[in-house]
């Protein structure tokens, strides 16, 4: 079993253990028997749905944000931190949280039909990415066309993100407002779309992947989509 989207609760010891295949969490303290197990409903979206954001976990549903709560005496339970307000697909959309520079960020991946070419060629599929900075304290959701006024950008993986500022790269190398896609989305392969620009859209690239093969060695998008993630082999 693999859990994505692990860490360490706000008390510094608390293990959270995020079984998304399984449907399950694992909550253990230092000294415990053993886990305590949350089961969770079939209606995550996206493949890593947890992160931990200022001490605490987040993990994103058909009915909204979520957060994990962990209260003395209580048994652990998500409740609604935000409302999605929004049609969703569990079949088509993918839903990232993001970590950026302190202020959680919701990236809807969405799959629309562009009807231009015909219904068995993969290509006809394309996504466009909503980002929404998530108000915790007002429970909404604000669109956004900027990722921050001094200059960031995303990269993101199927299972991880990092949100980076243009100032710790040479000058004109990445794209501020730009979400730069990892290898394992399949837009990189069958479109030829690497990344995607808030304001103007889909940016291309030459593929790299043919058949499902991972091209060696990984770019620096590649390593930078997966630099923060926390893989635990169970």
């Amino acid at each position: 079993m693999t859990a994505w989207g692990s860490g360490l609760a706000d008390d510094d010891r608390t293990v959270v253990l995020c079984l998304s295949t399984h449907h399950r969490i694992g909550i253990a303290k230092p000294g415990d028997d053993r886990w305590m197990l949350l089961r969770l409903r079939d209606n995550l979206l996206g493949e890593a749905p947890f992160i931990m954001f200022a001490g605490r976990f987040y993990c994103v549903t058909r009915d909204g944000v979520m957060v994990l709560k962990m209260d003395e005496g209580k048994p652990p339970r998500l409740e609604l931190a935000v409302n999605l307000n929004m049609g969703v697909s569990l079949s088509d959309d993918y839903m990232h949280l993001v970590d950026n520079c302190g202020e959680l960020l919701l990236v809807h991946c969405q799959r629309y039909d562009t009807h231009s070419i015909p219904r068995n060629n993969f290509n006809m599929w394309r996504r466009r990415y909503g980002t929404y900075r998530v108000d915790l304290d007002s429970g909404t959701l604000l669109p956004l066309k900027s990722l921050g006024g001094k200059g960031r950008a995303v990269f993101m993986g199927m299972y991880s993100s990092l949100s980076v500022s243009l100032e710790s790269f040479p000058a004109g190398s990445i794209i501020a407002d730009t979400i730069y896609l990892s290898f394992d989305f399949g837009e990189t392969e069958y479109s030829n779309v690497g990344a995607y620009h808030l304001t103007s859209g889909c940016l291309g690239r030459d593929s790299r992947r043919w058949g499902g093969l991972v091209p060696q060695p990984h770019t620096l998008v590649d390593c930078l989509c997966f630099a923060n993630t926390l893989e635990y082999i169970i």
